[in-house]
């Protein structure tokens, strides 16, 4: 197990360290995939620090990303008036997350939502080695939301388009490692995108490994389109990936304010 978790953590710091070498001046927008996680699909948050302090040593990440990257797995970065809004996805997976003893503190707000903050009632399927008492530990997600929503609204107050990132698509298919759709966090979610889309220009989105355009349709019944029914909050394009589950080259996609 500790193995595992030192190849996949020397393999991604590797990587990070080539594209620092090869672009030093570039600063970099990161969405942490589902399998970048120890262990994979699960958010922990020993491994989530860990990851943390290596990309603020190797020079990718800043000292802000590192700050937030470590609160929750999710940073955002400004460029030439974008802010690029990197989420965590894994956090809303069913069982996502190993819960942890210990409070989350920081953030732009001093206290979480009331609602489901505390435990999920999920197993995570995940042997931790570690005797967790879910009844007094806390979720990183009502944070999380919380500062994505201060994210958003500074972004708009700032007149900053925002690019929205996360690895999983906001959409659903079979299989264990797609997002938990009917989730209350998931719901809170769909809302803040809702409420700030006007500043959301495009998502881009990964995991599925095949190119394609979607569509994010806003927060449940009640919207604006004809009859109430949901509409379309912004674009999202899905990029291609090398995988051995399809068979894509090397790809890249240019984007232009």
């Amino acid at each position: 197990m500790e193995d595992l978790c030192l190849t996949k953590f020397y393999a991604t710091k590797i990587l990070l360290q080539q594209l620092v070498s090869k672009f030093p001046k570039t600063r970099w927008a990161f969405a942490i995939g589902n399998n970048d996680h120890f262990p994979k699909n699960v958010y922990w948050q020993p491994y989530i620090e860990l990851l943390g302090k290596m990309m603020l040593e190797i020079g990718f990440f800043t000292q802000q990303q590192h700050d937030q990257f470590i609160l929750f797995g999710s940073n955002f970065v400004d460029v030439q008036g974008v802010r690029y809004v990197s989420l965590d996805m894994t956090l809303f997976l069913p069982g996502g997350e190993i819960l942890m003893r210990q409070e989350m503190k920081g953030g732009h707000r001093d206290s979480a939502p009331d609602t489901a903050d505390t435990d999920t009632g999920t197993d995570t399927g995940t042997d931790t080695g570690t005797d967790v008492n879910t009844s007094t530990a806390r979720s990183v997600v009502p944070h999380l939301l919380l500062w994505l929503d201060d994210t958003l609204e500074e972004a708009a107050e700032q007149g900053l388009m925002v690019y929205f990132l996360g690895h999983q698509p906001l959409s659903t298919q079979l299989g264990a490692d797609e997002l938990d759709i009917y989730s209350h966090h998931f719901l809170q979610l769909k809302v803040i995108l809702t409420k700030h889309a006007a500043s959301i220009r495009v998502g881009l989105f990964g995991h599925h490994n095949v190119q394609s355009l979607v569509q994010v349709l806003s927060a449940g019944a009640g919207g604006r389109g004809p009859g109430g029914e949901q509409y379309t909050i912004f674009p999202a394009i899905i990029a291609t990936g090398v995988s051995p589950r399809a068979p894509n080259q090397p790809s890249f996609n240019v984007l232009y304010k």
